[in-house]
């Protein structure tokens, strides 16, 4: 084991995977309790319009991917805030459009690139020493604005409208919550890829807000179970030469499908128990 972390990918992957956990705990808790999955998971899937600038332009990936998403997330914002009724189509519509722009882009670099699948699918284990600087920059901001403006956006996640009788900038806040989400999608990107990042930032969340009774509880079990998926993903790619954002994935899946059957098999017990004292009485 003491060689596994003497490689220096392997430090690499192990710090991304921190940092993918700190993202995870802080933004994918309030994308849940706001209810703004579908708008993550369209800023994700939109960043492929991100990848295809970078290869077109050779351009940085992740600075460029951070831009992208930042510019995705106001606009989804800008455009869903007033129209609630419609915004599954809004958010549909820009998803699909962010990927065919990235289509048409890579049309144009003049075939297939041999880093794309890293974007689409993660690669932990390719994650280099700029891309942990542009990473950490991303994780720095979101702890930053999450520490800044908690109470506000505490009042936003649970009570909108208890939010604005208390003067709060609503509509400052919502924004806030969209760069952090894009900026958590770009660090997401680099560990489990474009296709299964929205996975990642819901199940450890959801996990999260079973076993904690405060925002700031459940981002540190959201953060801290995501580090356990990453590793064991990370474990099972070495080891069992399985690919890591797939392995993460099933092991975050199976995991909550595990607290889930534990969870209904102790309520059917409550149950059964509680019958039998009523039969007996």
């Amino acid at each position: 084991m003491h060689e596994f972390f003497s490689f220096t990918f392997i430090q690499h992957a192990l710090m991304a995977a921190v940092l993918a956990s700190i993202a995870c705990g802080v933004v994918g808790t309030l994308i849940v309790i706001n209810q703004l999955v579908f708008l993550a998971g369209g800023v994700a899937h939109a960043a492929y319009g991100g990848v295809g600038a970078a290869i077109t332009l050779r351009l940085p990936m992740l600075p460029t991917l951070l831009c992208f998403t930042s510019s995705t997330a106001l606009l989804m914002g800008a455009l869903t805030v007033k129209r609630r009724e419609r915004t599954e189509v809004l958010i549909g519509a820009m998803w699909a459009v962010g990927m065919a722009i990235g289509i048409l882009l890579l049309d144009f670099s003049n075939g297939y690139n041999v880093d794309l699948m890293s974007y689409l699918f993660g690669s932990m284990l390719a994650v280099s020493s700029f891309d942990l600087w542009v990473m950490g920059s991303a994780v720095a901001l979101i702890v930053v604005l999450a520490t800044i403006f908690y109470e506000e956006l505490l009042m936003i996640s649970f009570d909108m409208e208890y939010a604005r009788t208390k003067r709060v900038p609503v509509w400052l806040i919502y924004t806030l919550l969209l760069l952090m989400t894009a900026c958590a999608t770009v660090v997401l990107i680099r560990v489990v890829g474009i296709i299964l990042t929205i996975a990642l930032l819901t199940i450890p969340s959801f996990i999260g807000m079973r076993y904690a009774d405060r925002l700031w509880k459940m981002m540190i079990v959201a953060a801290f179970s995501s580090f356990v998926f990453c590793v064991g993903g990370l474990v099972g790619a070495y080891f069992i030469d399985v690919t890591a954002s797939a392995a993460i994935i099933v092991l975050a899946t199976l995991t909550l499908g595990i607290i889930l059957l534990f969870e209904k098999l102790s309520e059917y017990w409550q149950r059964h128990k509680l019958s039998n004292e009523l039969k007996r009485d």
